[in-house]
């Protein structure tokens, strides 16, 4: 390690090695979104280099190895093999051990074998609504937060709700930095309302709270609102949304999308509405306001909680309250619109994905200063 720092001329950035191992998952979701953007970013400004384990690429398009410009270093493992010796901190590739600095981007991760690491942690929610996890899924996380807790890990999130979270948990605050996450990775097309839908992205699971959202789309349909409730998202853990809710009319689900195909349906989208029961951030939220798309967003969302008056706010457990927030958006006028976009535009504007990463480079600066 010293080596490396006298190698490094002193106006050097430093030289990560981001684990992508969340593009191995065959659902990715946002946490494969925030690994994707942010190696673009880092690599806009600086080399980096990546490492995962063998196997195969969920989303072709977030593939470490294709879409990135960096040396890629696979543990010589499939997943499985190397996420169970991970568990216990244990890597074969001689690549992480020797990096200048190794960041985390998830729990999938051989954590705690490097002396300068960092780790992002994207939220608690098991926590919070355990009964939104397997049993397995909920041992398997407060048991990679414990053996967090206990290491010498800085942690990185996304918002300040998840550093109260993990203050709660009892980590230090001096080890928790809050890096926003960005909203400029989606194409924004000119607003199409010729064939106007309400929207809402996310994995299909529970804890999304799709079957309340579902309840209250009944309802305000019957309330003479004629516009389909488009579901975008790929299939998560859970029921199968689309074989139970698929026959009632109106509602489409279209299943994972390309970012081009995403930007074509904000751009026809009335409203968005992404009422969670937890979120660590609100990634769809902030694709909404760069698109120009009026929000109905669960308190359960920070960066929406944060921001109100850029957002119709709700319980998410009450159905009813979900379709009177539509419906309130749906019959606002012109005024009212503006004032809500122009809240938006003025904190999207601060969000991109090089601001993230550079926020990132700050905190490698200061573990290898």
């Amino acid at each position: 390690m010293a080596e490396l720092e006298a190698k490094r001329d002193e106006h050097e950035q430093v030289r990560p090695l981001v684990i992508v191992e969340q593009l191995r998952q065959s659902v990715p979701g946002g946490i494969g979104r925030y690994v994707t953007e942010l190696c673009r970013a880092l690599q806009r400004t600086g080399p980096i280099d990546t490492f995962s384990s063998l196997g195969k690429v969920a989303w072709p398009s977030a593939d470490p190895v294709d879409s990135f410009r960096s040396a890629h270093y696979p543990e010589p493992l499939p997943h499985k093999v190397a996420g169970k010796l991970w568990e216990r901190s244990i890597s074969l590739s001689r690549a992480v051990r020797r990096a200048e600095v190794v960041h985390a981007t998830s729990f999938a991760t051989p954590s705690v074998i490097h002396p300068r690491m960092t780790m992002f942690i994207h939220d608690v929610c098991w926590r919070q609504f355990p009964d939104s996890y397997t049993p397995r899924g909920v041992a398997w996380h407060e048991g990679q937060l414990q053996r967090v807790l206990r290491s010498p890990v800085a942690i990185i999130v996304p918002s300040q709700r998840v550093r109260t979270d993990l203050l709660d948990a009892g980590f230090a605050s001096e080890r928790v930095t809050v890096v926003s996450e960005g909203a400029n990775h989606l194409p924004v097309l000119r607003r199409n309302e010729t064939s106007p839908i309400l929207l809402s992205v996310c994995t299909l699971q529970p804890r999304k709270n799709l079957a309340r959202l579902i309840e209250a789309y009944k309802i305000v349909r019957a309330r003479c609102v004629d516009l389909p409730l488009v579901l975008v998202g790929p299939q998560g853990w859970g029921h199968d949304l689309g074989r139970q809710y698929g026959s009632i009319l109106g509602i489409e689900f279209v299943g994972h999308v390309s970012d081009v195909e995403l930007a074509e349906l904000y751009s026809r989208a009335a409203q968005l509405v992404f009422v969670p029961l937890a979120e660590g951030f609100g990634l769809p939220v902030v694709e909404a306001w760069q698109a120009g798309v009026p929000v109905v967003a669960s308190y359960g969302v920070p960066v929406a909680v944060e921001h109100p008056g850029a957002t119709e706010l709700v319980d998410p457990l009450y159905p009813e309250q979900i379709a009177d927030a539509m419906l309130r958006l749906l019959h606002e006028n012109a005024s009212q619109k503006s004032s809500r976009l122009t809240a938006a535009s003025n904190y999207i504007n601060v969000l991109s994905w090089d601001a993230t990463a550079a926020a990132h480079r700050t905190v490698w600066d200061a573990l290898c200063a």
